[in-house]
């Protein structure tokens, strides 16, 4: 493992922990779809601190995510609209 994977690593399992309990919410409460809006609220702020992390590391892979994260927004947020 080198240094650099150390931060992408403790983002990501930040985040599922941090998920965990939005993911059962959503189960409850959602019911159908991966439109929730406080989901699509957490995507978003997740996306937004990968890149930044990304951007101050030099993580080129982090800075990725980051995109298509917010690819994958965008999709959803049309789905929802349509």
């Amino acid at each position: 493992m080198q240094i650099k994977e150390l931060p992408r690593d403790g983002l990501e399992l930040g985040f599922r922990c941090a998920r965990l309990p939005l993911g059962v919410a959503e189960k409850l409460l959602a019911r159908g779809g991966s439109t929730w809006p406080p989901a699509l609220v957490f995507d978003r702020v997740e996306a937004g601190v990968k890149d930044i992390v990304g951007r101050v590391t030099h993580d080129e892979t982090l800075q990725a995510s980051a995109q298509l994260q917010r690819a994958a927004l965008i999709k959803r947020e049309e789905a929802k609209i349509a």
